[in-house]
């Protein structure tokens, strides 16, 4: 490599190594509780009884144990897009700020663009872990049908 590229990568590579001072940590820290879908949503105890009581629904009693754990993957997955839906839904009945000037509300409704954004690529992403899923156990269950005498 030349010269010029190392120096410019040495100053790339301090450019990007993230927050140096305690207020910039301490902003990067919260970053993952801003709304908490981040969180798996196994790991909420509010939402586990939505899961099992959906995934019992989704078993429909059955007592195989690969059916079972299946139906539990398509239920969290679907109360984890329910819970970005609500996130979203929040978000705009939200009321921006009274403002006097409108600068200041229109930095509002910028921020919340970006959040709904931000939401969007989480729903898009649960959406994707619902249809996994769901072609799992759809594939668990055509498997086992065909498979019967």
């Amino acid at each position: 490599m030349t010269s010029s590229r190392l120096a410019a990568n040495r100053r790339n590579a301090r450019r990007s190594t993230g927050p140096r001072t305690a207020a910039g940590k301490l902003t990067v820290a919260r970053n993952a509780l801003r709304h908490g879908l981040r969180v798996p949503v196994l790991a909420d105890p509010a939402l586990a009884p939505d899961i099992v009581e959906l995934a019992e629904r989704l078993a429909d009693g059955s007592t195989d144990p690969q059916r079972r754990e299946l139906a539990a993957q398509v239920a969290a997955a679907q109360v984890d897009v329910e819970r970005v839906r609500h996130a979203r839904n929040a978000l705009i009945a939200r009321r921006p700020m009274e403002a006097p000037a409108i600068e200041s509300r229109l930095d509002g409704l910028c921020d919340q663009i970006r959040e709904l954004v931000a939401l969007d690529r989480y729903e898009r992403q649960a959406m994707w872990r619902r249809k996994r899923a769901i072609r799992a156990w759809q594939a668990a269950l055509f498997s086992n049908i065909a498979g019967a005498p």
